[in-house]
């Protein structure tokens, strides 16, 4: 059984009912997304993202430790977020303000919640390469090459190379920033103990 704080009217699923047999002892709050939704969805002052419906949402399996487990919700609390097709989401606490997308899986973690603005990932965050001389902080991005880092813990002295290279980092940080939602990729596994 699912309980609900407010009202139905505000959990949106694009499977039938059949398929929702696989969510259960949840409570929903806020606005909660199952599955790929036909329709756009705004979260605060832009547009989130846009899907047709492909599938019913959870139908599939999905591997936990090389052991299948249906795909579903089950035993959490979700708050304000989307969990899309054949993710999996058990046994954590509170799930506020998260993207999930499909297939991935959430099991035991807790609390997972996003109470920031302008929210960047770790995108841009400075690594420290060689503390004990100083000065080799690298920005870091999500698909850095790590050839493309050893160039610029390397290259501190050309102040041109080091300036493009900010710049890239600003920009693509920028491009990837969110305004205060967590987002768990397609076939993610986040876990308190999963190997």
């Amino acid at each position: 059984m699912c309980l609900l704080a407010d009202s139905w009217d505000t959990v949106y699923t694009s499977g039938s009912l059949a398929t929702l047999i696989r969510v259960r002892n949840c409570t929903f709050r806020g606005r909660v997304h199952l599955g790929t939704n036909a329709f756009m969805i705004k979260m605060t002052s832009y547009v989130l993202f846009s899907y047709r419906i492909v599938t019913g949402s959870f139908t599939k399996d999905v591997m936990v430790d090389n052991v299948p487990f249906p795909s579903g919700c089950y035993n959490t609390t979700i708050v304000d977020s989307f969990v899309l097709d054949d993710a999996l989401v058990q046994d954590t606490f509170l799930l506020h303000r998260t993207y999930v997308s499909h297939g991935a899986v959430v099991v035991g973690c807790g609390t997972i919640t996003c109470s920031g603005t302008d929210v960047t990932n770790g995108n841009g965050t400075a690594l420290k390469v060689g503390v004990e001389i100083g000065g080799r902080e690298i920005a870091m991005f999500a698909d850095m090459p790590f050839h493309l880092a050893a160039v610029v813990g390397e290259t501190r002295g050309n102040v041109s190379e080091l300036k493009a290279y900010e710049d890239l980092v600003r920009t693509y940080t920028k491009k990837v920033q969110c305004d205060g939602f967590n987002v768990i990729a397609h076939q993610a596994k986040v876990s308190s103990g999963m190997t």
